[in-house]
Formats: C-alpha cells, structure tokens, sequence
C-alpha cells in the first residue's frame, strides 16, 4: 500500500497484512512481500534494547528506527508508535507526532482510550492509528479484555467513539473473539 493509502478504504475489501519492522533490512524485505503497511513498534525495547518491557523507550529511539524503515521501504505506508509517557497532553502528543512525521511516519499509533487527545492530532492533519484492549504500556502482563457484560460494552463503545472521530484502524489485542467481532461488524475501519 502506497504511502498516501488510507487503511479506511479497506474495511470489507480483504484482509490487511502488516508487519512490524524496525530497520533498513526488515523494511525492505517487507516491502517487497507487499505487506500492507509497516509498523515501527515500541516493542524495540524488547526486541531491540533486551529490556523486559516497552515502558523505557524514547521518542528519539522511535524516530530514529522509522527513519530506518523509511530508508528499507520508502514508498510503503509506515506507522510508527507514540512511545509511553510521550502523548500525556495535547502539546506533547502534537510535538512528539510531528517527529515521527518529520523520520517519515504516515500515522502514529496511540494504546488507549484518549479520545480528546486523538481528536487533537486529527484535527491537526495527523493520521492515527488506535490501539484499545491489552496495551504493554498500561498494563505489566497480558490480560483478556470484553469477558464481562460491563466490560465488553466499555471496550465496543470506545471502539465505535474512536471510529466516529476519524482513526484509519484500529488494533484490538486481548480481546474475547465474539466482541472483537462485534467490533468490527459495528465500525466502519478495519481492525
């Protein structure tokens, strides 16, 4: 998928693929399986820095790895994600995204609920990618999300209030296979 794609137009076309890549060689491999889009995920502090989580990587590490990605696979579409702690505010999530932009992100990728602050990069020309059940940066293991009444609810509410604002798609981790289902029957993205 070309840089300039929206993930949107893709919701009941097929199946997206992505791969989540953080340097010039895995980008340009994945470019060439014409995988769909390239994520440069937080998860470098695992996979990258042998860190026990993602809690301690920086901006400037995600930024610096996007720009390794885009070097690998310069015409694909690349997400990139807004590491913990760098998306707490409006200001911060503004300035930490226009550096991932500037490394060469097409979107960012946000884990939670923050609709206020999603809406902010929106409005501001930011392409957005949303991230709702487990996320590594809230929570220490994984957890099942959606396996109560209340909280399968909760989690199809924030999805369909995410969609309404104008996310490309949105990553569902963690979550019991019916709801998720639900979910995507109900948003008009993909998930």
């Amino acid at each position: 998928m070309k840089s300039s794609e929206s993930l949107k137009h893709y919701k009941n076309v097929r199946k997206l693929v992505s791969i989540t890549a953080y340097d010039y060689f895995s980008a340009r491999y994945a470019a060439r399986a014409e995988v769909d889009f390239i994520l440069v995920g937080d998860s470098l502090g695992c996979v990258i820095k042998g860190e026990k989580d993602t809690k301690n990587v920086t901006i400037d590490e995600i930024a610096y790895h996007t720009r390794c990605a885009r070097n690998g696979a310069p015409d694909i579409l690349l997400a990139s994600d807004l590491p913990i702690n760098s998306y707490k505010t409006k200001d911060d999530a503004l300035k930490n995204s226009e550096i991932l932009k500037k490394a060469g992100a097409d979107l960012v990728k946000l884990e939670g609920y923050c609709r206020e602050i999603i809406e902010c990069l929106i409005r501001n020309g930011f392409r957005v990618i949303g991230h709702l059940g487990y996320t590594a940066q809230h929570f220490d293991a994984p957890r099942v999300f959606g396996k109560t009444k209340e909280s399968s609810q909760k989690i199809i509410e924030e999805a369909e209030s995410l969609d309404s604002i104008g996310i490309e798609c949105l990553i569902l981790e963690c979550v019991v296979d019916d709801v998720a289902s639900e979910i995507t029957r109900r948003i008009n993205i993909p998930t």
